[in-house]
């Protein structure tokens, strides 16, 4: 098994997350920048990760309460955008090119 942390920073003594998602949407983008350029300062990678959904501004909405619909849907109209800004200021590859890991690494599953 490998575990790869999600991106966080430090702002005022706080742990913040960084790594994509909900975050990406909500937070400040300089947030997530400001982790990246920490990460490529000490030459370490950053795990960054977004649900396809979250690309998809037509999407239906559902009825839900208030707190769910605004931790889903704030921000979509945004996240491409920050995206594309994102993917011209850091390279990013697969964590399976970045770790070395192969189909033979990986276990087969059982039948």
């Amino acid at each position: 098994m490998l575990e790869l942390p999600l991106a966080t920073t430090s702002v005022a003594g706080l742990r913040l997350p960084a790594a994509g998602g909900g975050y990406f949407r909500q937070l400040p983008y300089a947030l997530t920048r400001r982790a990246f350029r920490q990460f490529d300062r000490e030459g370490q990678s950053g795990v960054f990760y977004i649900h396809p959904w979250e690309l998809d501004i037509d999407q239906p909405r559902v009825e839900a309460p208030l707190l769910s619909r605004m931790r889903h849907y704030t921000g979509l109209r945004r996240t491409e955008p920050r995206l594309e800004r994102l993917m011209t200021e850091f390279r990013f590859t697969s964590a399976a090119r970045r770790y070395g890991i192969t189909e033979e690494w990986v276990p087969a599953m059982p039948t």
